[in-house]
């Protein structure tokens, strides 16, 4: 007789196979894009050498490095939440249900061959190669927007209407999370106090009325409430993996496909960014919070 851990490893196999068989396609297509961008196409294109006269390594050519592993996100997370949401209408128009593996489990699966892909391609591929340090950096920032871009997979499979409230709730955290930097602007005389109130905290009042709405919208529809990072992930996704996806995609000359610059999304100051996430989770906590009044006084 099989030892119970025994038997629940046995069971989990099946689950690690059929991940690696999803991690193989988002592997691919991560590996692909770093090929490209760093190996295939022209790097005065792709990261804007000598634009604003930066070099390879000035800090904001070195931004657009950075800036890399969040656009391949932003592909993966189409990608996989695309296909994941075909298969279960696909599943659903047969009468059954379909079930994608855990996203950690993905993500576990695809990091030997990206981190290792990654490494060969950025310290070895093109001219000039980036030094180790910021390869690994490049690398860390990939795999970590890659955990972002995953999740998304099941809910599209199964509950899609659920994706689409998270996303509608996620936009009213963009200008936190985007145009709230820009209160470091002020003592950078690059902008009175005056538009700061407008821009920054205007915006940001607006997003989180917006969201709040929506929260209370949700409970009141579907008789239930998010937990606080919820609504959370979904504005981090949509401002700092599909937003620099659509620049690449929209908003570049078709035959100069440049990656963005990392000061378009992300403060100088790490405080001022630290109060962008503090503001934005602070906002969640009271739309869910909201949220949970709502359903105890009219369930």
């Amino acid at each position: 007789m099989l030892h119970p851990v025994c038997k629940n490893l046995e069971a989990q196999h099946p689950l690690w196979w059929l991940s690696l068989i999803y991690a193989l396609p988002v592997s691919l297509l991560e590996i692909g894009l770093f090929y490209y961008w760093f190996a295939v196409a022209d790097r005065y294109k792709v990261f804007l050498y000598e634009h604003l006269g930066a070099g390879p390594f000035d800090e904001l050519t070195i931004g657009r490095y950075r800036m890399s592993g969040l656009v391949a996100a932003g592909f993966v997370f189409l990608f996989y939440t695309g296909v994941n949401w075909f298969i279960g209408r696909l599943a659903g128009i047969r009468y059954r249900r379909y079930v994608p593996p855990d996203w950690w489990r993905v993500w576990l699966c695809s990091l030997p061959a990206i981190i290792t892909a990654l490494l060969w391609i950025m310290t070895t591929r093109n001219w000039p190669v980036l030094p180790l340090l910021l390869a690994v950096q490049c690398i860390l920032i990939a795999v970590g927007s890659l955990a972002l871009a995953l999740p998304a997979g099941r809910l599209a499979a199964e509950r899609p209407q659920e994706l689409i409230w998270l996303g509608l709730a996620g936009a009213g955290l963009v200008p936190a999370l985007l145009l709230l930097r820009a209160v470091e602007l002020v003592s950078a005389g690059r902008m009175s106090f005056a538009e700061v109130w407008k821009l920054a905290l205007g915006s940001t009042t607006a997003g989180a009325l917006w969201t709040m709405l929506i929260a209370l919208l949700y409970a009141h529809r579907q008789r239930t409430h998010w937990k606080w990072h919820h609504p959370l992930i979904s504005g981090v996704v949509l401002s700092y993996l599909l937003l620099p996806l659509a620049h690449y995609l929209l908003c570049t000359p078709p035959d100069i496909r440049y990656i963005t610059a990392a000061d378009n999304f992300f403060a100088r100051n790490l405080s001022v960014q630290v109060l962008c996430f503090l503001v934005s989770a602070l906002i969640c906590g009271a739309a869910v919070g909201l949220q949970s009044r709502w359903r105890h006084r009219y369930r």
